[in-house]
């Protein structure tokens, strides 16, 4: 008697086990109307309404029985293990909806100036995880050569430019007009290429008996020949002089000079140039060459 109960306490356990191993390994395929293919467990099912099945990436996928065609159960006992199952982006979307997951902040990060570092969090599905509660986050270098094209596009957008510029005019004729010059010009950088401006200014003509000052105002207008750190580069300097009496004359300034850049939109100007100023109503004239040194900003 002892000894059947011993087989019949051995057989009732062999069957629990064979019940409970058979559960865990039993899974579902649900084939839904759309051609996708979903595997897994079906945790919760309300008849005639919708269907939450976990799948073997541990993500919760709830579908509606409308979109469902069919449901089979398998075993996960194989010799070959299973194929990849593609969920389509939809059913992602729709699980995203049914339980959100909030977002984490990403935290700054300091890198150096060679490389752009941009945090990026996306979905389990596309880099898979332990856990798909768990964010991903993704660091995706770039060239700090984006930075630069960044830098470079704003440099050709229209921007104020500022000329102070120093120099000596030597007269032409050996008349004695010798000067000394300033001007100040406030423009507009139209493009790398091309600004303009107004100018105002201070001559002061150092011959021993002349001894006066002069007030030019101008509009100026500037070329550079290429878009460089180095470039030369054309002007044209057109007004007219005031002095202490009044109106001096016409005044006409041509020049070419080359330009180095100091900064980014910053540089140092060397030119070589001539002036004409006109002396009142008659024909008297005044010709100078020019040497210039200038800052432009």
């Amino acid at each position: 008697m002892l000894q059947r109960k011993k087989y019949f306490v051995v057989f009732a356990l062999l069957f629990c086990a064979t019940l409970v191993f058979s559960q865990r390994n039993s899974r579902e395929l649900i084939y839904l109307k759309n051609g996708s293919v979903i595997r897994g467990m079906v945790i919760e099912q309300i008849p005639g309404k919708s269907i939450k099945i976990r799948t073997t990436d541990r993500n919760v996928l709830v579908y509606s029985m409308d979109e469902v065609e069919k449901i089979e159960k398998v075993s996960t006992i194989s010799a070959t293990p299973a194929a990849p199952v593609i969920e389509p982006v939809e059913d992602f979307v729709e699980e995203l909806v049914e339980e959100p997951v909030a977002e984490p902040v990403a935290e700054p990060v300091v890198v150096a100036p060679a490389t752009v570092v941009v945090p990026v969090t996306v979905p389990a599905t596309v880099v898979p995880a332990t856990d798909a509660t768990t964010p991903v986050v993704v660091f995706v270098t770039a060239p700090a050569a984006v930075a630069a094209t960044a830098s470079v596009a704003n440099n050709r957008k229209a921007h104020y430019k500022g000329i102070v510029e120093f120099g000596y005019l030597f007269d032409a004729e050996s008349h004695g007009f010798g000067r000394l010059k300033m001007d100040f010009v406030n423009g507009i950088q139209i493009n790398p290429y091309f600004s303009i401006g107004v100018g105002i200014g201070w001559r002061y003509y150092t011959d021993a008996e002349l001894k006066t000052h002069f007030f030019p105002l101008y509009a100026d207008f500037r070329t550079n020949i290429i878009d460089n750190n180095v470039s030369p580069y054309i002007s044209l300097g057109i007004g007219y002089s005031f002095g202490k009496g009044g109106a001096v004359g016409l005044l006409l300034q041509p020049a070419v000079g080359i330009s180095i850049k100091m900064g980014r939109k910053s540089a140092f100007n060397l030119a070589f140039g001539y002036e004409m100023q006109k002396l009142g109503s008659t024909l008297a004239i005044t010709d100078a060459i020019s040497l210039m040194a200038s800052v432009s900003f």
